[in-house]
């Protein structure tokens, strides 16, 4: 999948930037951040097809985490990684870990929410999510995780991808049932992926 980095660097920006706006907070935890970037794909899949951040997703100990997202801010604190997405989202954002618990990133806002990269669609997944969300802690976003489809169901105690078609399942509280024509949709979707996949593949094995 292309995975849309400046989409998912403007997300985390808007949730620092109202956290710091309307909470006082000074900035967000990585894993904070991790599953309110998840929730706001799960919201977008399910109203409109597709996720925001086109990130994949795998089923953790605690909860669905996109590893391409959790590898980016990493990159941010550990300075390691000049890449072209490392690079972008270093503009918008900064992350440290701090020097008592190196394990826990923290993350701030250094400038405005670039609003040219982000969709009408997805900018109203993004204010559901912080309205729905904003006076949840972490533990109680993962335990809301963990009622889930997508994780109840597949995570057995090692990190498993999560499948598309259980993201649409069901209903759960704050997602009422997805409509059918968007479910054949993403099928449609996926089936294109798969097929354009097979055909890359077998390109590039008949050149080598």
């Amino acid at each position: 999948m292309n995975f849309k980095y400046k989409k998912a660097t403007q997300l985390i920006n808007f949730f620092l930037a109202r956290a710091k706006e309307e909470k006082k907070m000074k900035g967000l935890y990585k894993t904070h951040l991790l599953k309110l970037l998840y929730l706001v794909d799960r919201v977008h899949i399910r109203k409109y097809g597709s996720f925001v951040t086109n990130a994949e997703y795998q089923a953790w100990q605690y909860g669905p985490v996109s590893p391409t997202i959790k590898d980016l801010i990493e990159n941010i604190a550990d300075k390691e990684d000049q890449s072209a997405d490392v690079q972008y989202a270093d503009t918008f954002i900064s992350a440290s870990r701090p020097l008592h618990a190196r394990s826990r990133i923290d993350v701030k806002t250094k400038k405005e929410v670039d609003w040219k990269t982000i969709a009408e669609t997805e900018k109203k997944a993004m204010e559901e999510v912080w309205e729905n969300y904003k006076d949840k802690n972490v533990d109680e976003i993962i335990e809301l995780l963990h009622t889930f489809p997508e994780w109840k169901d597949i995570y057995k105690r090692e990190k498993v991808a999560i499948p598309i078609e259980k993201i649409l399942e069901g209903t759960q509280d704050g997602f009422p049932e997805v409509h059918e024509t968007i479910k054949e949709y993403v099928r449609e979707q996926e089936a294109l992926k798969t097929a354009l996949g097979f055909y890359v593949n077998n390109k590039h094995y008949a050149q080598a």
